[in-house]
């Protein structure tokens, strides 16, 4: 299991997070709490309700029992703090000698009590709707007063290290600065993001990427298949993957079956629907998506990948869209795209960088106002040298080749009097774009 963390983290985190705008002061000897204002810690965002009252029982690492104040009565709420997923506790005790869950679960428990210790018990909860519900719990984001402050209790345990993002499209206030947090943690490696906190190997030593598309071509879930977990091997060695397991930021998860193994720089996926598993291609037979799409809007959703091994280690993570450093796509400037809308249509990628550029990882997306109605992933091996042009033909093709490939539609896509196309990584970061007539960018 992870090392709990210990009181002397508090001082520097805070200090960390109060440059994130994640604390405010406390308004001076006001007699009674606002009710409401900006859900931001920083004021910024759309409108909260707030509640103030006393925590009995801290269950894990995004759990709590709350007493709201002024209610004339002692009924507790059963409180799941928004915008972040502990990992789960299989025996719930006041006692933390007792408690028992998966690698970080303790430790998430111990931190998420030790800020409400620190704030006397007491804290604020907000939301932007007040029937906001998990189930039976109450869906709210909680603030803990230390130093005359309140704080974002949810953003100290994104940014150490604690939880996985869980963005929520109904209490969105959030999910912008939790998942710039997470990939913050995920870049330093900090706590659940540490691939050797629970216990070294098996095969430490292999690297290992994740992608997950997201997005699948057309409406999502006509094609669950189409929606898939990528597990790639960067090593020359195979890589076993018995008993290890992928998931996404909620609690869906598929375990690989004894004797699943990834050869030297190849790539097994685990498709969303259902299917007959080959050697390279696994069936999660899912109901519905996996995934939440990109909003590109104020509420900032998205979602995340992650490989862990039988041990409980985080190994591989990908979290979308990216915030942060991660928008320095090398692609950028070197890929530029051109769009032929009228028959036969076609999109042309041209490297003018000084470089190759592999395509892995990268989706041509067709616009369809807010969102995209076809999708369009580049395999392994699609590579483009400094100086070539690659063209993806919309219609199916009898032939193809390296630098002629065919997206295999039966009809048309692209409206003549007015579109326009994207190239984009899986992250969600935008390389290019070419509009045309009535189409934007």
């Amino acid at each position: 299991m992870s090392r709990s963390v210990s009181s002397r983290l508090l001082g520097p985190a805070l200090l960390l997070l109060s440059l994130a705008f994640v604390s405010v002061a406390a308004p001076a000897a006001q007699a009674k709490p606002p009710a409401g204002g900006k859900c931001r810690m920083d004021g910024t965002g759309p409108n909260c309700k707030f509640w103030y009252g006393k925590v009995s029982f801290v269950a894990d690492g995004d759990t709590f029992d709350f007493d709201v104040d002024g209610d004339g009565s002692r009924r507790l709420s059963r409180i799941r703090v928004t915008g972040i997923n502990a990992m789960e506790h299989s025996v719930y005790s006041r006692d933390p000698k007792r408690r028992r869950g998966a690698c970080h679960a303790l430790a998430a428990t111990a931190r998420l009590e030790q800020l409400i210790r620190a704030s006397r018990w007491r804290v604020r909860l907000a939301a932007q709707h007040a029937s906001s519900r998990t189930g039976k719990r109450l869906r709210r984001q909680v603030s803990v007063k230390i130093g005359g402050r309140w704080t974002d209790a949810g953003a100290i345990l994104m940014a150490e290290g604690h939880t996985l993002w869980l963005p929520n499209g109904k209490e969105w206030a959030w999910n912008r600065q939790y998942a710039a947090l997470a990939q913050q943690a995920a870049s330093q490696r900090l706590r659940l993001y540490n691939p050797a906190a629970c216990r070294v190997g098996p095969q430490q030593d292999v690297p290992i990427q994740v992608w997950a598309n997201w997005d699948s071509d057309g409406p999502d879930g006509r094609d669950l298949n189409d929606e898939w977990i990528k597990v790639k091997n960067l090593s020359a060695q195979p890589l076993d993957l018995s008993g290890w397991r992928v998931r996404d930021s909620f609690l869906r998860k598929y375990i690989f079956k004894r004797g699943t193994t990834v050869a030297p720089g190849r790539s097994i996926y685990v498709h969303s629907g259902r299917g007959q598993d080959r050697p390279e291609h696994k069936y999660w037979r899912l109901q519905g998506t996996a995934f939440e799409n990109v909003s590109h809007d104020a509420r900032a959703t998205g979602d995340g990948a992650y490989l862990y091994d039988p041990h409980g280690d985080l190994r591989a993570s990908f979290i979308y869209p990216c915030i942060g450093p991660c928008e320095a796509d090398p692609a950028i400037g070197a890929i530029k795209l051109h769009v032929q809308p009228k028959k036969p249509e076609s999109m042309t990628l041209t490297n003018v960088g000084a470089s190759p550029i592999d395509l892995e990882g990268y989706v041509l997306k067709v616009h369809q106002g807010s969102v995209f109605s076809h999708v369009f992933n580049f395999a392994a091996g699609t590579i483009i040298s400094p100086g070539e042009r690659l063209t993806v033909w919309a219609a199916r093709r009898a032939t193809t080749s390296r630098l002629e490939l065919s997206w295999q539609k039966p009809g048309y896509m692209l409206r003549d009097s007015g579109n326009a196309v994207d190239l984009r990584n899986l992250n969600d970061v935008l390389i290019d774009c070419y509009a045309w007539g009535s189409g934007r960018c």
